[in-house]
């Protein structure tokens, strides 16, 4: 069952991937929400919307490639475990006919020293029932594969140190 966070949101996809690191090693990275750029593909700089840089209330702006600015908020934050982020545009939804997008990151032990990540993505469309067959037509098949490619750069990012992110040049 999803956390609170995402159980609301009709729309709800995820995928997993086990990463060579205990638990502990995976959320130290994880908590530190100025990294996205070293294993989300197609992000190139992250930079912060507020003083506080963990918790909720955090906020980041993610700067993309093509030129697109996106704002992620911590909406929930479970220390040891995971965060959910609000993605959105300033005070604007994340997309057009999307009135709420989430995106959360979940952590647990995998055993052997070995810990599982769960990414996962919530939606809640507008212009129902448009916006519904908007993003299972055109949307969901986008956001699984986005997903399932953020799992494979945290894993080969986390395990090895070094970005997994051919668009972002370290500075």
């Amino acid at each position: 069952m999803p956390p609170v966070s995402a159980q609301r949101l009709p729309h709800f996809i995820e995928t997993e991937i086990v990463i060579d690191l205990p638990p502990a090693q995976a959320w130290e990275r994880l908590r530190d929400l100025s990294i996205p750029q070293y294993y989300v593909p197609g992000l190139i700089r992250t930079t912060f919307n507020t003083e506080r840089r963990e918790g909720i209330g955090a906020s980041r702006k993610v700067h993309m490639k093509d030129g697109l600015l996106l704002d992620e908020t911590v909406i929930d934050w479970r220390e040891g475990s995971g965060f959910t982020i609000r993605l959105h545009q300033g005070d604007k939804p994340l997309m057009p006919l999307c009135r709420e997008a989430r995106f959360l990151y979940r952590l647990e032990d995998a055993g052997d020293g070995r810990t599982r990540f769960r990414p996962a993505m919530a939606f809640a469309m507008g212009a129902r029932p448009l916006g519904d067959w908007f993003f299972a037509a055109l949307v969901k098949k986008t956001m699984v594969r986005n997903l399932d490619a953020v799992a494979r750069g945290m894993k080969r990012f986390y395990e090895t140190g070094r970005s997994a992110n051919p668009d972002f040049v370290s500075e």
